[in-house]
């Protein structure tokens, strides 16, 4: 069981790894995997949305639940652990192959994603240092908000993401 809120920065990784995979949900059916979607109410908090199991109080957003054929669970929190897991359950078996067919390829898709989720961490201190209205999420007062923090913040985001680009050109474009 997955608990995603969709509209979430880092819950909406595992979105859009199962659209770029092409998993559909009767492929997470066929494997009793469930999504539960999360959603932000009125007053800015996270809620189960109706009808669908609760998640556990204290959990962060994305958190996954395996839980064993003889009783006990295991509890994975973080989106690229997630995605992982979701990548040694749907292999291939008619699943588009996003990571890579050779070691290499495999190797560079990991470094990638690697500065890619660097990148996501600098963009995201640049939006909570310059917009108040991410309080409600982040917990920075916008007492506490530095405009220089989000202008050095924004510079790294836009160096790293620089970086995946000058690769991708050279391993797409120019390869």
């Amino acid at each position: 069981t997955i608990w995603i809120w969709p509209t979430g920065l880092f819950p909406r990784r595992i979105l859009y790894y199962l659209r770029a995979k092409h998993i559909t949900p009767s492929h997470l059916n066929s494997r009793n995997i469930h999504l539960i979607p999360v959603t932000l109410n009125s007053s800015g908090n996270l809620v189960t949305k109706e009808g669908f199991e609760e998640r556990p109080a204290g959990m962060s957003l994305p958190c996954m639940c395996i839980e064993h054929a003889d009783g006990t669970t295991t509890w994975v929190h973080e989106s690229l652990a997630i995605v992982a897991w979701l990548e040694e359950v749907f292999p291939g078996e008619g699943c588009e192959d996003i990571m890579g067919s050779t070691i290499e390829q495999r190797a560079r898709t990991r470094d990638i994603l690697s500065v890619l989720g660097d990148a996501i961490v600098w963009g995201n201190c640049a939006l909570i240092h310059s917009d108040p209205s991410t309080s409600s999420w982040s917990g920075l007062t916008p007492s506490a908000q530095s405009a220089t923090t989000a202008i050095d913040a924004n510079k790294r985001f836009h160096n790293l993401l620089s970086k995946i680009e000058a690769w991708c050109e050279k391993d797409v474009v120019q390869g």
